[in-house]
């Protein structure tokens, strides 16, 4: 079974942890990070104390690429943060802000000073369910269901178009409208993955949403009325239905009063 961490990063360390695709820390935490396998799970706390709480957020899963170790990278931060693991990506993944975290008790052990990142396992199990990442154990093998890309494949029409649109909560979106959406999600604290294959298919949604008491909805950002597209719309509302899945179907419309209808779908929760 893998098991879990929470590397910290701030306004200056967070950008080179994605490019680099690595975390690393200082001194304090080495025994930490060297309990670091490859495989393990790996996530990403943007914080700082002069950063406003509404901006931090939980970010993950990754994976462990190599076990923990000094220098992978030697002049990474400076040198600032020798004791180093290098992550992947499999699939998407997702980010939680603050009060997420904090809601179900999960805080660092130790001062703000020095941080142990080793976290329990039902702490992580807790941390990857509050994201929406459903797990299950097969041959005492932890299996990340939800956020596998076969092949890395197209395995939707939306994806010939680039994410280029920043929202407020870091993601990359593929149109303005979709900017909106995750926004008020974001600013109403409602937890939120971008891009989540529906179930087993080769199908992406725009938006999951899934909240404790395992409500589940999809949300489609539908834009485009090209032959092509409408054609996809039409099947992937026809599966919605099929499966029974919970889809709400954002368009321009909606858009134009998007709080007020959004407020309506998403009361009980807010």
């Amino acid at each position: 079974m893998p098991n879990y961490f929470l590397f910290r990063a701030s306004r200056k360390t967070y950008n080179q942890c994605i490019q680099l695709m690595l975390v690393g820390q200082q001194q304090y935490n080495s025994n930490d990070v060297l309990q670091v396998k490859k495989g393990d799970i790996i996530f990403i706390h943007f914080t700082g104390q002069m950063l406003p709480i509404e901006n931090q957020f939980i970010e993950g899963p990754y994976f462990a690429l190599s076990d923990g170790q000094k220098d992978i990278i030697s002049d990474a931060w400076d040198g600032d943060f020798p004791w180093q693991v290098k992550i992947e990506k499999k699939g998407n993944v997702a980010r939680i802000k603050q009060n997420s975290f904090n809601k179900f008790s999960l805080r660092y052990s130790g001062s703000e000073s020095f941080i142990k990142i080793v976290l329990p396992e039902n702490i992580g199990r807790k941390l990857m369910n509050e994201m929406g990442i459903e797990t299950k154990t097969i041959n005492n093998e932890l299996k990340v269901n939800s956020w596998d890309v076969a092949n890395e494949q197209e395995i939707d029409v939306r994806l010939r178009y680039e994410a280029k649109f920043r929202c407020e909560d870091g993601h990359y979106v593929r149109s303005k409208n979709e900017v909106i959406v995750d926004n008020w999600l974001f600013n109403h604290n409602i937890s939120h993955a971008y891009e989540k294959k529906v179930l087993d298919y080769n199908m992406l949604s725009d938006f999951y949403i899934r909240f404790k008491n395992s409500k589940e909805y999809y949300i489609e950002v539908w834009g485009l009325n090209d032959p092509t597209y409408l054609k996809r719309k039409q099947e992937k509302i026809n599966l919605y239905n099929k499966k029974n899945l919970n889809l709400i179907s954002i368009n321009e419309n909606i858009i134009q009063n998007i709080d007020d209808y959004m407020l309506k779908r998403f009361s009980d929760y807010i």
